[in-house]
């Protein structure tokens, strides 16, 4: 017999005991967006090697270390009848507001997240463990529905600077089915984002490019540690390895070698780059880097 107009309530009601020690979160310190797309296997071992990965892979965009938390998920919507008896007519979606203490310049790197149904969003917590979407098969980020910064709250003489970010989920279900996982290890001081690079310098004729590699939020900042392995040239627009790179601490600038001889007005694009997994991000150490020169004219 088909089953119309049947349902069996209890089959997803779990038992109410609990074990002597269970998994909990603390204070929630951000979130790391992803696409859509991205999910894992439970039984995918995602450590700090993975998160890593997927950071400069620009499968997960952290934004962490947010200095407070506000949870602003509105009370279910409801009705009462003559009688008195109360209907829950909808519950308020998960929302919540996270606080950073930084520059007006980082108001301008998380407005450019902006958006409306783009991302998922994995919740990072003070103790290190991340609180994600679960079904039971697989892993992923709970499905957001905004991502929002507003306007930057200026310093009032009692309050900083902030900057706020406000995310509101878009399954209650998904949320309340949520997982926790520890990656064990130091996710608040280890997982960083990815810092945009500007990238300028000279190159002369069958000899070597000279270039600068600055923060771009802080041309000041000059960017050290890279070798070989972060760079990509791009000569009239073909991809090669630097034979050789040295830094200039003095001048803060570095040397490039190029594969190919160059000729005068030849074109030239530098580029960071992860030349030993052919990824657009370079990593030196825990930190990661993007960008690339305009052209540069072979003098």
């Amino acid at each position: 017999m088909s089953n119309i107009n049947t349902a069996n309530c209890s089959t997803n009601q779990l038992g109410t005991g609990l074990p002597s020690c269970i998994a909990d979160v603390n204070y929630p310190v951000g979130v790391i967006l992803t696409p859509k797309s991205w999910s894992e296997a439970r039984e995918t071992i995602i450590d700090k090697t993975y998160i890593q990965e997927k950071v400069q892979e620009k499968v997960f965009i952290p934004i962490i270390n947010a200095t407070s938390f506000e949870q602003t998920t509105p009370d279910p919507t409801t009705q009462e009848f003559p009688n008195g008896v109360v209907l829950v007519v909808r519950n308020g979606k998960p929302q919540f507001t996270f606080t950073y203490v930084a520059s007006i310049l980082f108001q301008k790197v998380l407005a450019s997240y902006n958006s409306y149904q783009q991302y998922n969003v994995i919740m990072v917590f003070d103790n290190d463990v991340l609180f994600l979407a679960d079904d039971g098969t697989n892993l992923k980020g709970f499905s957001a529905t905004h991502v929002n910064t507003n306007t930057y709250m200026f310093n009032t003489g009692s309050e900083v600077g902030q900057a706020k970010l406000q995310i509101q989920l878009l399954d209650n279900k998904q949320f309340n089915e949520g997982s926790i996982l520890d990656p064990n290890f130091d996710v608040t001081n280890d997982i960083n984002g990815i810092i945009d690079a500007t990238i300028t310098g000279t190159a002369v004729t069958g000899g070597d490019i000279t270039v600068s590699v600055t923060a771009m939020l802080n041309e000041a900042s000059s960017v050290e540690g890279l070798t070989d392995n972060e760079f990509r040239i791009l000569l009239n627009g073909v991809a090669e390895v630097p034979t050789s790179v040295s830094y200039d601490a003095t001048n803060e600038t570095y040397v490039l070698t190029p594969t190919s001889t160059t000729s005068g007005g030849d074109e030239v694009v530098v580029q960071l780059s992860d030349n030993l997994d052919s990824k657009v991000v370079a990593q030196v150490g825990d930190l990661f880097y993007q960008g690339s020169s305009s052209a540069i004219t072979v003098a």
